[in-house]
């Protein structure tokens, strides 16, 4: 990050801050303006007075009584757009000089990203996080390593460090930093950060049991989770297009789930309660961040280093003592694995937030769903994993449902 980028990062105003400063201003102006009532028996100053008490005066006086409306009127247009020039030069001015508009920065959206840039950016996006998913999966069953909170607490800290680092070395740019006291991350980020470390662990947990085919499968199933909590706790009610479209995805899952060879009932629940851990969080984050936004680099210096903490509290008490010498021969002659595995964790949150700003959130959710899909066919064509024409179905019927869902959800239909 450029210094000159830099020095505006304290107090970042968006372009719609300005444009509502500004709009109400003007309204509040022309609403004066607009209240303004002439009175009928004032002159009007461009009509002419008469000193003749006869008919022709009183037409003269409504002629005069005319013309002088369509003037004040006139006046009134003059001085609204008057009003409106010197009020964006204004607040313009204003708002400069107090240090909140940011100057224009190089972000990466349509216009300043090339088609070799766009091209590498996708390629990123749609190998990072299969890559990242094969890497977990070798990691705890085919080494075998399988202690997930351990593994987690190995992934989350690899990510921690090389996201500071990231903000250190090359100048990352931390907006909330003053927000962030120790105050408010104890009592704000540290149960997020909880429930964060829930569902990566329980997440890695169903790779013990299940196929990464049918566990892609069962991630389809996140919407209706959300939709579920969101209207639980009261923050928003779904509409009846967002109802429709759970409802395929509840189906095709069920499905998928019929259609599974190698069901194991302990597999299926850590995924289920992975996806409702997700979703308290998502519902948490709204309450206790009161809707504020956190960058994807924010988050991960953030909410990464919390979830650390609670993952290597549970790895101390439930994993650690029963580890033995095998365990940790595993890990020192492989350890290149878990650096791999964290450091594609931030880069699979950082394609995140540069594929969405050339591409925009509908888009890059379809895109996802044609990852999910691909990683899918590739488990199955290379890896050997069974899927049989019932499961196949019952995902289709669920990606279909998800790419409605996101379609309905992008324009709040």
């Amino acid at each position: 990050m450029a210094a000159s980028e830099s020095r505006w990062a304290v107090l970042p105003v968006s372009d719609i801050e300005l444009e509502t400063k500004s709009s109400n201003i003007l309204n509040q102006t022309s609403t004066q303006i607009s209240n303004q009532t002439l009175d009928p028996n004032e002159p009007d100053p461009g009509s002419e007075p008469t000193q003749h008490p006869t008919s022709d005066r009183v037409q003269q006086q409504g002629h005069g009584h005319v013309h002088g409306q369509v003037h004040d009127k006139e006046r009134q247009l003059q001085t609204l757009e008057q009003v409106q020039d010197q009020v964006q030069d204004q607040v313009q001015d204003q708002v400069q000089d107090k240090g909140k508009v940011a100057p224009k920065q190089d972000t990466q959206d349509d216009k300043g990203v090339t088609l070799l840039q766009k091209v590498v950016y996708l390629g990123c996006y749609m190998g990072f996080g299969p890559c990242l998913i094969m890497v977990n999966k070798h990691i705890l069953r085919d080494l075998p390593f399988p202690h997930p909170i351990t593994h987690t607490c190995f992934t989350t800290l690899i990510t921690s460090l090389a996201t500071w680092a990231g903000v250190y070395w090359f100048g990352w740019e931390m907006r909330s930093w003053k927000v962030v006291t120790a105050k408010f991350y104890m009592r704000n980020i540290m149960p997020i950060g909880f429930l964060q470390a829930c569902t990566v662990v329980l997440g890695m947990s169903s790779y013990l049991y299940l196929t990464v085919a049918f566990i892609q499968m069962l991630k389809a199933f996140t919407p209706v989770m959300i939709v579920a909590f969101l209207h639980m706790f009261g923050i928003e009610s779904p509409t009846m297009g967002i109802l429709g479209t759970v409802g395929f995805i509840s189906i095709g899952t069920l499905m998928s789930g019929y259609g599974e060879i190698n069901f194991n009932v302990k597999g299926v629940t850590c995924m289920m309660l992975a996806q409702v851990s997700d979703a308290v969080r998502l519902v948490v984050m709204q309450y206790l961040l009161k809707n504020r936004r956190f960058g994807v680099v924010e988050s991960l210096c953030y909410m990464t280093p919390a979830a650390s903490f609670w993952v290597f509290v549970a790895a101390m008490i439930y994993e650690v003592p029963k580890m033995d010498n095998t365990t940790w021969e595993i890990f020192s002659s492989n350890y290149e694995l878990w650096i791999i595995s964290g450091l594609l964790g931030v880069g699979v949150n950082v394609m995140n937030s540069v594929v969405i700003k050339f591409t925009g959130s509908l888009t890059m959710k379809l895109m996802s769903t044609a990852r999910a899909a691909a990683l899918v066919l590739i488990n199955v064509t290379l890896m050997a994993e069974v899927v049989t024409s019932i499961q196949c179905g019952g995902y289709i019927i669920s990606l279909l449902g998800f790419m409605a869902y996101s379609y309905v959800r992008e324009k709040k239909l």
